[in-house]
Formats: C-alpha cells, structure tokens, sequence
C-alpha cells in the first residue's frame, strides 16, 4: 500500500518529522515500511500492513492516527467524524437486499445535476502519487475517499438504470448460473450462483461485481447529469472468493476482502459527497436524499482491563498516565471504575475484541524497546519434542556424511489428496511421497554436476506426505552417481542407512525405489530411546560465508589428461591449466591417477561458463588446444 507523506500531513497542523525518521517510527510500532521513493515534492511509503491492521489501516487517516497515538500530538481533521443532517430520505433510489449476510449494508445516495470533467489539479496529482490514473472527477473523488479512508465507493448513472415512475431500483443478489456482465475496461465475466452482484433491480440487468468492479452499463461519462453513489459494506469471504474464481483483484476487493466495518460506509459517503458537490458542481447541483438499508446494525462493545493486568502481561512497570493516556487515545469512550479500565474502542477497529488486545495495543504504543522486565525468566527440566530431537540429530548426521538437505515441492501433479484451489493445473495434488521430489532434484543437480565439482549427488528431505491412510512423516534420501554406477549409488544409500542405525542405536530400515531410500519416521521416533538430559544439537558456529551470483548461462565441460614424470606433483600441472585458462575457468579439479612405471597421468575436469553469454566449441575448442599446446613444452609431458 503506497501512503503519501503529503498526504498524511493534512491530518496535523504540527509539522511531521521528515520522511525517513517517520518510516523508522511507523516500522518500530506500527507497520513495516518497504520502500521511501521521492515524488518531486513529496515522499512515498510503500507499507506492509497485516491483516490484523487492514481494517482500519488501508487508509490514509488509519496511519494518520498510528502518527498520532505514537508521536502525541492531536489530529486536525477527522474524516470518520463527517455527517450531515440535511439530507432527506431518496424519494427517487430504492434499495433491496436480497442476503443480509453477504451485504451489511448498502448506502445508496442521489445527486442530480453534476458537471463530469477533468478532476482538479491538486486532485489528479494526490492519486498519481499513488500510481492511480485519473478518470474524470466523479470516479476520482470515490477513489480518493477510499484512498483516505479506506472505504471503496462506486458511483452509477442514475439515468442509465430502467427507471420507472421516474424511479431507479437497485437489488443486491446472487448471480444466476452462467449470467454475464461486462466490466469497465471491457472485461466480460460469466459469474455463478455464489457471486454478488449490484444489478438493476427493475430489468435484472448486473451493473457492478459486488465489491470488486463496476459495470459498463451505467458507467460514468461526460454526458452524465444525474448519479447515484454507492457506499456498502460485503461479506469478506464472499468477496475473496469471486476474486479469486474470477482472476482478478482490484483496491476495493482487496479492502473488502479483510473486513471492514459497516458503520464506515456513512462516513465515506458523506465525505465523498461533499468533495463532488465542490469538485463537480453544476448550476443547480444538489444531494436528492439517500436510502441506507442497514438490516443489522453493528454494537461496538466495551472492554475491560485492570491496570495490573497490564503491567503484570507485558512483563514491566509502565506509568499509569501513560497507561491511560494510549487508552484514552485509542477508544471511542473510556471510563474508569476502580482499577478497572472501561474502553470502547473505535467501530473502525475490529480487531480491539478482548482486554489481550487492549494489552498489546498498550505494549506495541509505549514501545517494548523500553520494557525492562521484572526478573529473568529461569526455566528448568523442558522435555525436548522428541520428533525435533530427532529430525535434528538426522540432519546432522547426514551433513556430517556429505549429504546436502533440500525441499522439494509439497504440491505436485499426481497423488491422492487433491488440492480444493491448485495454484497451478500441474500441481493439483499433495505429494504422496518424497521420492518424486527427490527424483527430480537429483537428475537436475546430475546435469549440474560438474560445475559443482562433484561426482557423486547426496540429498535427504524430512518431511510429511498425504496417503490414501493420511499423513505421514518421512526422510527420504536421494544418491546419483554422476559416473553411472549403479552399485555405488545402492552402497552408498545402505551406507547412510547403517550409519543411522549406529547414531540412533536402533535398527534403521528404509524402502529402496531406485536410487530414492524413503524411511518412516513416525515409525522410527517410537523406536529411538532418547536419554532425559539429551538436547538439541547446538548450532555450529558462523563462518564467514562468500556467496556468488550464479551465471544463467549454460557451462561447457571438457576432460584434460596427461602423462608426466612420476616425480611431478598434480598441483604444478593444475597451477598451469589455470593461468592458461584465461577468467572463464569456473570449476578445475583433479578427478583421477593412473601410475605406469616412471610415468604418471592426472586427468582434470575442466568447467567454462561466461557471467555475459552463451560460449560455444568455437571458442573453446582453441583455449584447449592451446593449453595442450603449452603442456606438452614441458619435457616428458604429454597429453592422451
């Protein structure tokens, strides 16, 4: 979410810190900023804010008040506090809901004679910095109260419904099975019966996808005059769902789709009221009335906390005024009753339920940078989990004997548990086994083989699979000898399989499938006596590690051997193929040594990759020679 520094400050009349020591605040208590760009004259945050925040937070004003609650100083303006009196009930809008639960509510207002054109300067300018184009005034005003408030709103050409007695309906149901709708932009979607939709309630006609994007049907336009705006409130599992089965997401179903109290749809429609009757003005531009069908209304209930709790849950003595002070700043009401704290937090606040909430809320404001504790925590005789214990002693025992442990892909293309909402058509199924993954992981890194300087590939996975019996845990571990011997792969994976049984004093058996050895550990960890005092291995020390970007060009791998005198060292001979070999040299190793008499020939692997482009045999093929060439100057040295 992009919040613009500007922007924010509108909410004060005291000068914000600058940019960069507000992001360092805001990612201290509140949200993880991500990004600081600069705009011309303004700044942009790019925010992380979690779903527990994006109900009051995916907004402009939400951040406003996390400035304010942290910094102590007093918001100028309040969006959420706009009302008006002097609007009348809509003698000309109808509202029907078809379903309570998929629409709280729906807020339904008139204005008759507007101007649609450009939107002001300062206006198009406020929602590029947040890489919105702008529209036309109309559609950019919803936006920027939903931008501000975090409330998405949608406005319809009132003279474009079939209006009859000169009056516009509008029914809020489920879609019928297969029914279209084109979209703005030109989308055409086919919906089904689990999908909401705004239509025209006297043709049946759909003109918006509920919460998510409206209709071309009664699309603004310059030749609009008469609109009716929409502020509603959508079931959030509903609205994900259609996101989801439609392919596509946009600002309002994203809001929507975390939850977003009902009683915020009043105030977004007001605000946004009141910026087109100043920004779309015609000459006899007015509000007609308004229809608000809101079947059952939210009670925001009160919570209570003691002090004590406070100080005793967060583990240190924090100030009562200052207790009371982040209270009183963050509840609607705030009453106090003995030691008893009575707080009514914000309707905007969902996630302020229980007196915990109210606890953490004081904690994340005061700052746990500043909690002392009481006395150090002292714990004593903690079993360890005997499935960690042992997942840990196999990894370790397994490193230590050459293995390299990966993680393959737990969602796969055949099995037997399917996936309800696969992330791909080829990974519709849980894995039912590690040696699929293995499998694909061992000829993958075979092809890599040389460049890793390796000869043999030993990898190993823990972790669980999905039977037709259910879940089970496994390690599975995957040898590949990039030499083709078979036999060394099978000594090898009995090898580690002994090698087990002796760190684990108990018989390790496992079910061999070619070059994959699988082995229940569910079975395994009620067999493994573990003594009472046995630990968690302790983490190796650090080592200072350089790591290297990897070329996304292919390798080419050429073997060089040679005959020299009995007497010379392999590393004299190694020293000069890689002065020759010019910087495109990647990998040089010494692979084998044959000895004939007064002679003996050490054979290389010699790995060529570019970090800039493909190389060929063309090049390739004259630095061989010419390192054959220099080689052979050598007297009794000669290459095979």
């Amino acid at each position: 979410m992009r919040i613009s520094y500007n922007w924010l400050q509108t909410f004060f009349k005291e000068i914000l810190p600058k940019p960069e020591k507000l992001a360092d605040i805001l990612t201290m208590h509140s949200f993880e900023i991500e990004g600081v760009s600069k705009h011309d004259d303004d700044t942009v945050f790019e925010v992380k804010t979690l779903a527990n925040r994006a109900h009051d937070c995916f907004g402009h004003f939400g951040v406003a008040k996390e400035v304010s609650l942290l910094l102590k100083i007093p918001l100028e303006r309040n969006p959420l506090l706009a009302s008006s009196n002097a609007w009348l009930p809509s003698e000309k809008v109808v509202v029907h809901i078809e379903d309570s639960k998929l629409c709280r509510r729906y807020i339904g207002l008139m204005i008759e004679n507007v101007k649609v054109g450009p939107s002001p300067e300062w206006l198009m300018k406020r929602l590029a910095r947040l890489g919105q184009k702008s529209i036309n005034n109309i559609v950019d005003a919803t936006n920027l109260v939903m931008f501000e408030i975090g409330q998405p709103l949608h406005a319809f050409d009132f003279n474009k419904f079939s209006l009859k007695e000169g009056r516009a309906a509008i029914m809020v149901r489920c879609g019928e099975e297969h029914e279209k709708i084109l979209t703005l932009g030109g989308g055409d979607h086919t919906v089904t019966k689990d999908m909401l939709l705004i239509t025209d309630g006297d043709s049946g006609t759909p003109i918006s996808i509920a919460g998510i994007k409206g209709g071309a049907v009664a699309e603004i336009t310059t030749e609009t005059k008469n609109i009716v705006i929409e502020s509603a409130n959508f079931d959030p599992v509903s609205i994900r769902k259609t996101a989801q089965k439609l392919g596509f997401r946009t600002e309002a179903s994203v809001r929507f789709e975390h939850e977003l109290s009902p009683e915020l749809a009043y105030p977004a429609i007001v605000s946004v009221a009141q910026l087109i009757l100043t920004i779309a003005s015609g000459d006899e531009t007015f509000v007609e009335g308004m229809v608000d069908e809101y079947p059952e209304p939210v009670e925001v209930l009160p919570v209570r906390v003691a002090f004590e709790e406070i100080g005793a849950r967060i583990g240190t003595d924090i100030p009562k005024m200052e207790v009371e002070r982040i209270l009183r700043s963050l509840s609607s009401g705030f009453e106090q009753e003995g030691d008893d704290y009575v707080v009514t937090p914000p309707f905007e606040r969902l996630d302020l339920i229980i007196k915990q909430d109210l606890i953490e809320e004081v904690g994340r404001i005061y700052g746990y940078e500043h909690v002392i504790p009481k006395k150090l925590l002292h714990v004593e005789n903690i079993a360890v989990n005997p499935k960690a214990l042992l997942a840990s002693i196999i990894r370790s025992t397994l490193v230590d004997a050459g293995c390299i442990e990966v993680f393959t892909y737990v969602f796969q293309e055949h099995g037997v548990r399917e996936v309800e909402n696969p992330i791909a058509d080829d990974k519709k199924y849980l894995r039912k086994d590690l040696g699929t993954g293995l499998s694909a992981s061992l000829e993958q890194n075979t092809r890599n083989a040389p460049l890793l300087g390796l000869d043999t590939i030993r990898i190993f996975e823990i972790g669980n699979v999905f039977t037709e019996k259910g879940e089970k845990w496994l390690l599975g571990i995957g040898v590949k000898n990039v030499l083709k011997k078979k036999e060394k792969e099978t000594t090898d994976l009995h090898a580690l399989e002994k090698l087990l049984s002796e760190k684990l004093g108990c018989e390790v058996a496992g079910t061999l499938d070619g070059t994959v050895l699988e082995i229940d550990l569910d079975m395994l960890v009620s067999k493994v006596q573990f003594h009472k005092k046995e630990r968690l291995p302790k983490a190796p020390a650090k080592k200072s590690t350089v790591y290297k970007k990897i070329s996304p060009y292919p390798f080419i791998a050429r073997d060089i051997a040679i005959f020299v005198p009995a007497q010379t060292k392999p590393e004299t001979v190694l020293e000069i193929i890689k002065k020759e070999a010019d910087d495109l040299v990647v990998m040089l190793r010494l692979f084998d040594i044959y000895r004939a008499e007064d002679k003996v020939s050490y054979a290389y692997s010699i790995v060529f990759q570019s970090k800039e482009r493909t190389l060929t045999d063309i090049e390739i093929t004259p630095l061989m020679e010419h390192i054959k060439g220099v080689l052979e100057k050598n007297e009794g040295w000669k290459v095979r």
